[in-house]
């Protein structure tokens, strides 16, 4: 039984850690490895995960890993929406979709 045990526990932690969300951070031009972050061990919840980037009017971009509770619910929609201020924010649900950069 103890065998069991050891196999259904290494199975979830094999599933959990297969299910990670990974985001560019940081507002550079291009990118490197240091510039990805693993979201599930930035503190927030693996089910509500997003890579966000945000796009100010002179055109630097924020890029970060961002949670439900930080999707602000006037932007409700996948994909990217402009704001009065000129701001343009993208959010999306999978690895690396917050760069259109290659490694």
């Amino acid at each position: 039984m103890r065998g069991h045990h050891i196999i259904v526990f290494t199975l979830f932690f094999l599933i959990h850690k297969g299910s990670s969300t990974l985001c560019y951070i940081g507002n550079s031009s291009f990118h490197r490895i240091s510039d990805i972050i693993d979201c599930t061990n930035n503190g927030l919840l693996e089910t509500e995960l997003y890579c966000r980037n945000i796009t100010s009017p002179d055109g630097s971009i924020h890029r970060s890993c961002v949670s439900m509770s930080q999707y602000d619910s006037s932007w409700e929609e996948f994909g990217c929406q402009s704001s009065n201020g000129g701001f343009i924010r993208c959010i999306c649900g999978h690895d690396f979709c917050n760069c259109s950069l290659e490694l």
